[in-house]
């Protein structure tokens, strides 16, 4: 799927729940359908953003696990 992203948040090495509240502030500045993309370096940070996702019913389109991180596309409703 070739998706194309808006902007991109690297939240590596930040602490849970950190990711959330840098997704949260981004996502106040995009419109409905554009594409973040997410990198994140642990699982307790995919886990708070996957439930942010259901909450809010921001999809998270695909996950790309890279070596050293995960790529999280995710798309403001």
């Amino acid at each position: 799927m070739n998706l194309v992203v808006s902007k991109k948040l690297d939240c590596r090495w930040m602490y849970t729940p950190l990711a959330v509240v840098h997704l949260y502030f981004a996502f106040r500045e995009m419109r409905s359908g554009e594409i973040i993309e997410l990198l994140i370096n642990n699982e307790e940070s995919h886990a708070d953003v996957q439930s942010w996702s259901r909450m809010t019913g921001n999809p998270i389109l695909q996950v790309r696990d890279k070596q050293e991180h995960l790529s999280l596309f995710v798309q403001k409703k």
